[in-house]
């Protein structure tokens, strides 16, 4: 059985438009030792962001939100230089840009997902393997 406080000392930004989503979400990572910030919208997360990210070790984006969508947001984030990992979660089936200045997320976690595959993917990111 996997260790339930495995997310002891990892910080994540949660960032979703539905407030059951986003309060979800955030309590189940809370419930593994995660600290969690929440944003619901991407014009929030993008305000929060640049106080926080020195603790981050995630942004966790949902796709289809209002004005800006996940991988806007992430377009922005990028355009800022911040490095820190970012998955997008999504029901849909998404075309992922190409060429060479295409910007991806980290990881696309499709939805519905588990807790569990969320917690492995945040561990993962946050410790590099090379």
């Amino acid at each position: 059985m996997a260790d339930k406080m495995e997310l002891i000392g990892k910080s994540v930004l949660v960032v979703d438009d539905e407030p059951s989503v986003l309060t979800s979400v955030s309590m189940m990572l809370e419930s593994r030792g995660c600290e969690v910030h929440q944003s619901n919208s991407g014009m929030d997360a993008l305000e929060k962001i640049p106080a926080i990210v020195d603790s981050l070790d995630c942004i966790i984006l949902d796709y289809t939100m209002p004005k800006l969508n996940g991988m806007q947001v992430l377009t922005k984030i990028r355009e800022s230089n911040i490095a820190t990992p970012v998955i997008i979660c999504s029901g849909l089936l998404l075309d992922q840009p190409t060429g060479p200045d295409a910007v991806l997320p980290d990881f696309i976690l499709s939805k519905p997902f588990r807790l569990q595959d969320l917690t492995n993917k945040i561990i993962e990111l946050s410790h590099p393997s090379n």
